[in-house]
């Protein structure tokens, strides 16, 4: 089965083959290499989206099966600074009666450990998905454990973790539920200039059937649309001032802006 990665490198756009670091889609029909705390899978299980999204259970014990933690040791092993923010993002749905209080975690090679110091709070029973993003900056984390520096965990990630707690911690809190989760994906953002990156906007965004986009100081010469998959779903060249998306399902795209030497690249989300 294909799966397509992307990394926004310096304001452009690669694509490649096969499951690779930085996403898990679950469109394999497998785990993707996501566990339990202590490694295990007993209470992971895949639902049915479009094609397949990773559904973790609680039993409410003070056990890992009743752990609201999950982690790769596999994708996510990157740098996921290099003196400036990447970011994460997910799709995630909470059913439960309770929020959540959604924490990233990254552990490096040598067992240091840091989280997220303020949560993402989904609230409880809203029956529907919700996007989520975190920008992997040292100041939005708190260490946890281990001598090196939080900007030298995020250069040398081992392992990424979501967890769900009210707390600063590293551990999952034990609660009767679950979540379900996809779409986790990493966008990299290096050697960005603000200023250029500014010089087109997009709105509104999130959006919905029209998109309307301005730039102030360069003139667009194409723009391409690609769903999360990286594929290909929309070019256009004529009409450039607005883009009508009423065809498009809900969920994240990737707007390329092609303006002269230069590749400028949007995420945007249609509901």
């Amino acid at each position: 089965m294909k799966n397509l990665y992307f990394y926004i490198l310096f304001l452009s756009v690669s694509f490649g083959y096969g499951q690779t670091f930085g996403y898990t889609f679950f469109d394999s029909g497998t785990l993707e290499a996501w566990t339990n705390s202590d490694g295990s899978t007993a209470n992971l299980s895949l639902a049915e989206r479009n094609p397949f999204s990773l559904k973790k259970s609680c039993d409410g014990s003070n056990s890992v099966n009743g752990e609201m933690a999950i982690r790769n040791p596999a994708y996510f092993q990157d740098n996921h600074y290099s003196g400036e923010a990447a970011q994460i993002f997910m799709e995630i749905k909470n059913d439960n009666s309770f929020d959540l209080y959604l924490r990233l975690g990254f552990t490096d090679f040598e067992g240091s450990k840091i989280v997220f110091t303020e949560p993402t709070i989904i609230p409880a029973n809203t029956g529907s998905w919700s996007i989520v993003e975190f920008e992997t900056s040292p100041q939005f984390f708190s260490l946890i454990e281990g001598e090196n520096s939080i900007a030298d965990v995020l250069t040398n990630v081992s392992e990424m973790w979501i967890i769900h707690n009210p707390e600063i911690s590293f551990n999952g809190a034990y609660e009767n539920g679950g979540f379900e989760i996809d779409t986790i994906g990493t966008i990299y953002l290096l050697g960005t200039d603000d200023f250029k990156n500014q010089a087109v906007s997009i709105r509104p965004n999130p959006t919905k059937d029209i998109l309307y986009i301005e730039s102030k100081h360069s003139k667009i010469e194409r723009i391409e649309i690609y769903d999360s998959l990286g594929s290909m779903k929309k070019i256009e060249s004529t009409n450039l001032q607005q883009i009508d998306l009423s065809d498009f399902s809900n969920g994240v795209y990737f707007l390329k802006l092609i303006i002269g030497s230069e590749i400028q690249t949007k995420k945007i989300i249609n509901k």
